[in-house]
């Protein structure tokens, strides 16, 4: 299962559409500690995997955690810029 359709016109459709949903999801999570917004994206992570079928939930959990980690570095010099996470203490 791809994480947006495949043909071009419907992917491009699809990618809008992600970013308009997740632009007004953020200010919900604006200013929330990272525990809030983590339980939050764990209570909706959890809704979208309960509405699939049971022997597709592993499958889609870590094709969704590769997309995760393919996202980060690019969500890192969205925020931080170019150099990156401000490294300091953890």
């Amino acid at each position: 299962m791809a994480p947006l359709r495949e043909d071009a016109s419907h992917r491009r459709d699809d990618a809008l559409l992600v970013g308009e949903i997740s632009e007004r999801i953020k200010p919900f999570l604006a200013g929330q500690s990272p525990e809030i917004q983590g339980a939050v994206l764990c209570d909706l992570l959890s809704l979208w995997l309960a509405a699939t079928h049971p022997g597709l939930r592993e499958e889609l959990l870590q094709m969704h955690i590769a997309f995760v980690r393919e996202m980060v570095p690019s969500s890192e010099r969205q925020i931080f810029g170019e150099g990156g996470f401000p490294m300091g203490h953890i």
